[in-house]
């Protein structure tokens, strides 16, 4: 059997989706790719996906802090496991609220005329006590290219690693979230790239 993709939502499954997990482990081991969506949890599933994430890597998951319903979650999914897209950027977060809108403003409508639907911007939140997440999620309800991901942990690093792993672009890389690299720039390097196997 070849390798498939499988999509599983999840709303405060603490209790099951370790279960779950080890079943499809045990049936199918390596020839399935598992993407769980965890959506509006208020328990700890998302620590036992983490956990269950460094030791297996044909899993992912995403994490959004709003509720999703069962096919909202699913649908997330299926965006994320389709084929890949063309540019992934990545834009890690620490308390941006009053940095960040500009650069949503330059990127989202400027990648948008480029590539249209084919580009995405996975917004990366690390320890956010601040109102980024809001507005990060205003300008999503605008651009669905506009991907968030919402952890409690800290780190720069940490941000950009969980980016990187959902990202979906044939080009991926990341940028501060203070608009010190504007979009024209990240064109030309993309550019200059095409000309290189």
């Amino acid at each position: 059997m070849s390798n498939f993709k499988l999509v599983i939502p999840a709303f405060n499954e603490e209790m099951r989706i370790m279960k779950t997990l080890e079943s499809l482990n045990k049936v199918f081991g390596k020839r399935v790719n598992i993407l769980v969506v965890s959506n509006g949890r208020s328990d700890k599933t998302v620590e036992i996906l983490e956990a269950w994430k460094k030791k297996h890597k044909n899993f992912r998951y995403l994490d959004f802090s709003e509720k999703l319903g069962k096919g909202g979650a699913i649908l997330e999914g299926l965006k994320i496991t389709k084929n890949k897209m063309k540019l992934s950027i990545i834009i890690p977060a620490h308390n941006e609220e009053n940095r960040i809108r500009p650069t949503l403003e330059a990127y989202l409508p400027f990648f948008e005329r480029i590539y249209n639907k084919d580009f995405e911007i996975i917004v990366s939140l690390n320890d956010c006590v601040d109102h980024t997440l809001e507005v990060v999620e205003f300008y999503k309800n605008m651009f669905p290219q506009l991907k968030i991901i919402n952890s409690e942990e800290k780190g720069k690093g940490l941000a950009i690693k969980k980016g990187f792993d959902l990202a979906q672009g044939e080009l991926i890389g990341f940028v501060d979230a203070d608009d010190a690299f504007d979009p024209y720039s990240i064109k030309n390097i993309i550019k200059n790239l095409n000309k290189y196997d």
